[in-house]
């Protein structure tokens, strides 16, 4: 078919009109639905704003302290750590606890595993420390490092020859460190002439003597009346393989004698525990059980574990240690109140 040329002027001069006015109508339909995307995305922005406002005050109010949210906290932190030890009673059952054929280390269980982290800490929990062997999970560092807490003391047994977590400490808040260990001359890492760092070439233990080798050993009770303490922030233990011996003296001091009338609820001296527990070779299973009930029962509650597999890996010994971080739930001290 041919066109000639006024032809193809005439349905030019009709077809193109129509196309800028389609071309238009289209255009202001996007100016539309694009108005109304944007009014979307503000009002979607307002929304997650107000969330996010009414989540910081929440935080706000936890950072506070505000004792009506950590009592409820903690009330359901405690609920859900005793149905975890009726969980753990049943697995002992099941796998014939107190008989001859229970095995800790068989399937489908294994030693570490009845003794997990079921609690929570109501703050951040922090790593201080190396990454490596030697650093602690801590519960609510923030509390110090933001100084809402007037005084702060922190006591560390066992300090060998590693001082990272004493140093990350110092150096993140305004806490005084009391560090004793009798197989050292001080402390690493240059915390030596630290105003804040106070350190005594002691162990500690049950009693207060100097045994056969000329080594100086006090109770807890006796360096905290010496320091003029009453109370401690955070207590770390890592006394390779006496934590049992030590810390079965403090609850002994702390329970008092048997048919002690004046101590109605015992309470241990100190917010939380960082702990390294060792298994002796040979140690009963029962033995560790006892161990870590009498714990509980003075309201320790685990809320970190870590096992060190630097022995298992480096000298193919069994996963007999394992970092525990606890939480104290006895008492009146800011991580609960």
């Amino acid at each position: 078919m041919t066109l000639r040329k006024g032809t193809i002027q005439l349905y030019a001069w009709k077809v193109v009109p129509i196309v800028v006015i389609f071309g238009t109508i289209a255009w202001l339909f996007t100016i539309i639905d694009n108005k109304e995307m944007r009014q979307q995305y503000q009002r979607y922005q307002q929304q997650q704003q107000q969330q996010y406002s009414q989540h910081d005050q929440s935080q706000q109010t936890d950072s506070n302290w505000a004792p009506s949210r950590l009592r409820e906290i903690m009330t359901r932190y405690e609920a859900i750590y005793q149905k975890h030890v009726q969980q753990r009673d049943a697995m002992l059952k099941k796998m014939s606890f107190g008989s001859s054929s229970f095995n800790p280390w068989g399937y489908p269980m294994v030693w570490w595993w009845y003794f997990q982290p079921a609690f929570n800490c109501p703050y951040e929990v922090q790593r201080v420390g190396t990454l490596a062997d030697g650093g602690k999970w801590v519960c609510g560092l923030s509390l110090y490092e933001e100084k809402k807490v007037d005084k702060c003391v922190i006591y560390s047994f066992g300090v060998a020859s590693e001082s990272t977590f004493e140093e990350d400490i110092l150096a993140r808040t305004h806490c005084e460190i009391y560090a004793y260990d009798a197989s050292v001359d001080k402390l690493a890492n240059g915390l030596d002439g630290n105003p804040r760092a106070h350190f005594k070439k002691i162990f500690v233990g049950t009693k207060d003597k100097v045994d056969d080798n000329g080594n100086e050993w006090k109770t807890l009770k006796t360096i905290m009346k010496e320091n003029g303490h009453d109370w401690i922030d955070l207590l770390k233990i890592d006394v390779e393989g006496f934590e049992y011996e030590v810390l079965n003296g403090i609850m002994d001091a702390v329970a008092g004698s048997p048919g002690d009338d004046n101590v109605s609820k015992p309470v241990l001296p100190f917010s939380q525990l960082q702990l390294e527990l060792h298994l002796k070779d040979g140690m009963p299973f029962n033995e560790f059980l006892d161990f870590w009930r009498r714990l509980e029962s003075f309201g320790l509650r685990a809320f970190s574990t870590e096992p060190n597999l630097l022995a298992t890996t480096m000298w193919k010994l069994p996963l007999w240690f394992s970092e525990y971080s606890f939480i104290n739930t006895a008492g009146r001290h800011p991580l609960i109140e």
